[in-house]
């Protein structure tokens, strides 16, 4: 597969398209926080919103963890632009964050009661649920966010702020989510919440809660966590992974093949090669890394040149190059590799392969062009804007709908923000292809 891949890759030689990163921080943070919603004495960052002005907001909002929602990660990314951001900006920006934080860290979770809750009623609830409607609560979704919330727990430990209660919450999680291993290895994929009465016990999520339990070990250096990281990596790789099978990523498509499987094994192995420096996690890391990248597209799909400019959502002349396909059973294509910057970064690192940094630099600047700027006008409601994904086979050019979801923004910063604290060098090099200054590690302390 990876001989084939790179084999494409030398004969149609994508190109960077870059991206005032500077700019996109800004203006992506200020979206996460005006759709960061509060009432009495809960906030947290709604799970949907329209991305083009002029529609009637939503009277029902609910906030959600990790996958679509992502609050966590929003409020993580918020904290991390208030270190930043002395002004009365940065002050609102840490406030929003706080409470959002604090309103998760009251939702039980020995079982989970739910993967977030509605504004208004403060009712728990989960991401595929109506009101009032029991539905079941994805590993995913906690194995997601909960990464989120450790990252911002790092962040301010290493500023002076101490939040043992994050830690405390997140440990109730992952000790519940421990005595539910399969005697055989690997975890469910779905439950009821509140009773945990098992709807999917497919296995195939396993993946999902390695980089989990590495970065738990990382704060508590409890053995436990390494243990469980460890075996479940072996389990996931045994069950299909080493034969390039990445299976079960995405929560709202069947138990199918799709490119997150890839990107979060990758992102798990990284974790434990940095823990236990076996160079067996590195090989198996470079094998995920084989099978994410082929979701990419890497050429230039043209726009219908019959159809009207109004009507395309992905205008004309925006190059398609480094966008992906999400999963297999459908065409629709969005930005969601954006998240992993750092690990083709830190790959090229390892490895010293450079194709692994054109890979990094193409998902830090390519996966930005669909994002509205003040000299870009897409469309959309404003800077920062983006609607989740879109369509490059039929109807070429349009998606299902023009919604913006946080996981859209935050996968946008999170490249970023890992990339500064993991390699500022290397970001300070690839964000200069632009010219514009991007926030750095300094500034981020």
């Amino acid at each position: 597969m990876s001989t084939s891949w790179r084999w494409a890759w030398s004969k149609l030689q994508p190109q960077t398209n870059p991206q005032n990163l500077s700019a996109i921080w800004h203006h992506v943070v200020d979206v996460i926080a005006l759709n960061t919603l509060e009432h009495e004495d809960r906030a947290g960052t709604q799970i949907i919103s329209w991305a083009i002005p002029g529609q009637k907001e939503r009277e029902v909002t609910k906030t959600i963890m990790g996958f679509i929602g992502y609050a966590l990660g929003s409020a993580e990314m918020m904290l991390a632009e208030s270190n930043r951001d002395h002004s009365a900006r940065g002050a609102e920006l840490r406030r929003k964050a706080e409470k959002s934080i604090d309103s998760f860290v009251r939702i039980p979770m020995a079982p989970p009661s739910g993967e977030g809750f509605f504004h208004k009623s403060g009712e728990f609830a989960t991401s595929q649920g109506g009101y009032k409607i029991d539905h079941e609560l994805f590993l995913r979704c906690f194995t997601d966010d909960m990464k989120s919330l450790m990252r911002a727990y790092e962040d301010e430990q290493r500023a002076g702020r101490m939040h043992a209660d994050w830690i405390v919450w997140i440990r109730q999680f992952a000790d519940w989510l421990l005595a539910q291993e399969n005697p055989n290895g690997g975890f469910i994929r779905s439950w009821m919440p509140r009773t945990a009465k098992v709807t999917s016990a497919s296995p195939t999520g396993s993946f999902m809660v390695v980089p989990f339990y590495a970065q738990l070990y990382r704060i508590t250096g409890e053995q436990k966590y390494l243990d469980v990281a460890i075996r479940t990596a072996e389990f996931a790789w045994n069950q299909g992974q080493n034969v390039g099978r990445f299976v079960g990523g995405t929560i709202d498509n069947p138990d199918v093949i799709d490119k997150e499987a890839a990107t979060i094994s990758l992102e798990g192995y990284l974790a434990l090669h940095d823990i236990t420096k076996d160079a067996r996690w590195l090989e198996r890391a470079k094998a995920a890394a084989a099978m994410a990248e082929t979701w990419m597209y890497i050429w230039n799909v043209p726009m219908p040149d019959d159809s009207p400019a109004d009507k395309l959502q992905w205008k004309r002349g925006v190059p398609t190059t480094g966008m992906q396909l999400i999963a297999t059973g459908h065409s629709l294509i969005d930005a969601y590799m954006a998240f992993d910057v750092a690990s083709f970064a830190k790959l090229y690192r390892l490895t010293g392969d450079p194709h692994y940094r054109e890979v990094a630099s193409i998902l830090l600047h390519n996966t930005k062009a669909g994002i509205q700027l003040p000299e870009r006008d897409l469309g959309l409601r404003g800077p920062g804007w983006q609607q989740e994904h879109y369509c490059f086979s039929l109807p070429r050019g349009v998606g299902r709908h023009q919604f913006w979801l946080p996981w859209v923004s935050v996968s946008q910063l999170r490249g970023m923000k890992d990339l500064i604290t993991q390699d500022p060098e290397l970001y300070r090099e690839l964000s200069a292809l632009h010219g514009a200054q991007p926030p750095t590690s300094a500034d981020q302390r």
